[in-house]
């Protein structure tokens, strides 16, 4: 059975372990993965590295201004990653896999 590749982007766009900083990583989610999951111009790896990248450094940013720990130091950080590549591969049911 074919996976809806905008269904499965979506499914891993909650966030909820990002805590206070969610909204960034939701609406970074939105805009570079779900919004252009169907732009062929762009391999989906690349826009999820992009989406990363991008709700990182702002998160880094807003944490520089807090009493937060450093965003690379956090273990939660580390899973997060861990967990979502997990989450969407396991959503596209290989196929992900098989265009690499």
């Amino acid at each position: 059975a074919e996976v809806d590749q905008k269904e499965a982007v979506k499914s891993s766009s909650e966030f909820f372990e990002k805590g206070p900083y969610r909204e960034i990583w939701q609406r970074w989610w939105q805009n570079t993965v779900i919004e252009t999951v169907h732009d062929n111009h762009e391999h989906l790896y690349s826009k999820i590295e992009n989406a990363v990248r991008g709700a990182v450094l702002e998160e880094r940013e807003l944490r520089k201004q807090q009493p937060d720990s450093l965003l690379e130091d956090s273990n939660e950080y580390k899973e997060f990653i861990a967990r979502q590549m997990d989450h969407l591969l396991f959503e596209a049911g290989g196929e992900i896999e098989e265009e690499v």
